[in-house]
C-alpha cells in the first residue's frame, strides 16, 4: 500500500513537471504558419529565378485551344528557343528583350522547354535563362491547373506529385475521372482506383486550384510504360561540312565535339527565318539544330540557318 502511494505521487509529479515544460514551450514567441509558408515560396522563387523567366502562358496552366503564343522577355537581342517533342521554334528577342511565338500543341499533356541564348548561343550562368513548362491542352475544361510528375506519397485521397516546379498535392475524390493501366492482377485490383496508385507512376492531374500547390482532381491519369518526357535536344554551332548523302556535321558550340546529323524526309531547314533547302546547309554557316536520336542517328527536326 505504501509503495503504492509513492508510485502515485512519484507520477503526479512528473506529470506537473511535464505539464509545466509544455506550458512554457507554448509561452515561447511562434511564427505564423502562414507566414513561415509565404516565405518558404518566397525564397523557392528567388531561386528558381535564377534558372527561369516570366512566360506566358503560364507553367501548369489548363489550355483550351491548341494553339498557344508563347510571350516573355529575357535579355536583348537573345535567340529564344521554344520545344517540346512535337514542335520547335526560334524567336529573335528584341532591343528590349521582349519576345513573342506561337505554337502548336498537342491534345493533352504538353512538356515544353524554352531556352534563351546569347549571340554566343552557348549555356553561361549570365546570359542564358531556361524554363521548363507543363501544360495541359483540353477543349472541354475540367479545370485550370495541371500537374505532372512521378508520385512521390500517398495518403488516403490525397496523393503528392513531384512535379518540374517542386511537390504538388492532389485531392482526388469519388468524382475524380481516373484513368488507369491495365490491372497485372484483376483479382488484387481495389475497386477504389486511388488506392492502386503505386509511388513512382507517372501521374498527370487535371483540377482546380485550391492553393498555390494544391489542387482538387477532376481528371487523373496514371502513366507507368513510356512515362513523358523532352526526348528532343538541340545543339548550336558551326557547320563543318555541307550535305552529301543526307549527312552533314556540327562543331558543337557547348564542348567543341564534332556532331553528325541526318536528314530525313521530315527534316523542316530554315535560313534566317525563311524556308531553305539543304543546299543552304554550307560549311563555316552557323546553326542551331533539334534532333532526336534514334539508332544511332541524330535525326534532324529542324535546322536553322542565321
Amino acid at each position: 500500500m505504501q509503495k503504492t502511494a509513492k508510485l502515485s505521487t512519484f507520477l503526479i509529479i512528473l506529470a506537473v513537471i511535464a505539464g509545466g515544460i509544455f506550458w512554457l514551450w507554448q509561452r515561447q514567441p511562434k511564427a505564423n504558419r502562414e507566414q513561415i509558408k509565404s516565405e518558404v515560396k518566397t525564397n523557392l522563387g528567388i531561386e528558381n529565378k535564377k534558372e527561369g523567366f516570366d512566360v506566358t502562358p503560364s507553367d501548369q496552366t489548363v489550355l483550351s485551344s491548341p494553339t498557344a503564343t508563347f510571350k516573355g522577355k529575357t535579355n536583348p537581342n537573345n535567340y529564344v528557343l521554344i520545344y517540346s517533342n512535337y514542335f520547335q521554334e526560334v524567336v529573335v528577342a528584341d532591343k528590349d528583350g521582349n519576345f513573342e511565338k506561337e505554337a502548336k500543341l498537342q491534345d493533352g499533356l504538353n512538356l515544353v522547354n524554352i531556352l534563351s541564348l546569347a549571340s554566343s548561343l552557348k549555356v553561361d550562368d549570365q546570359n542564358s535563362q531556361k524554363a521548363s513548362l507543363t501544360f495541359f491542352v483540353l477543349k472541354d475544361s475540367k479545370g485550370d491547373s495541371v500537374f505532372a510528375g512521378p508520385v512521390k506519397t500517398i495518403f488516403d485521397s490525397l496523393v503528392t506529385i513531384t512535379t518540374q516546379a517542386g511537390d504538388q498535392n492532389v485531392r482526388t475524390s469519388t468524382s475524380t475521372e481516373f484513368t488507369m493501366p491495365q490491372a497485372e492482377d484483376e483479382e488484387e485490383e481495389s475497386k477504389e482506383p486511388v488506392k492502386n496508385i503505386r509511388v513512382g507512376d507517372y501521374a498527370v492531374a487535371v483540377g482546380e486550384e485550391t492553393e498555390s500547390d494544391s489542387i482538387v482532381a477532376k481528371k487523373f491519369e496514371v502513366i507507368r510504360d513510356n512515362k513523358p518526357q523532352v526526348t528532343k535536344a538541340y545543339a548550336t554551332g558551326v557547320i563543318l561540312t555541307p550535305v552529301r548523302q543526307n549527312l552533314f556535321s556540327l562543331k558543337n558550340n557547348q564542348d567543341g565535339k564534332l556532331i553528325e546529323f541526318t536528314l530525313t524526309k521530315d527534316s523542316k531547314i530554315t535560313l534566317g527565318g525563311q524556308t531553305a533547302k539543304s543546299a543552304d546547309i554550307a560549311k563555316d554557316k552557323t546553326a542551331i539544330i533539334f534532333f532526336t536520336t534514334s539508332s544511332d542517328k541524330n535525326n534532324v527536326a529542324l535546322i536553322h540557318i542565321l
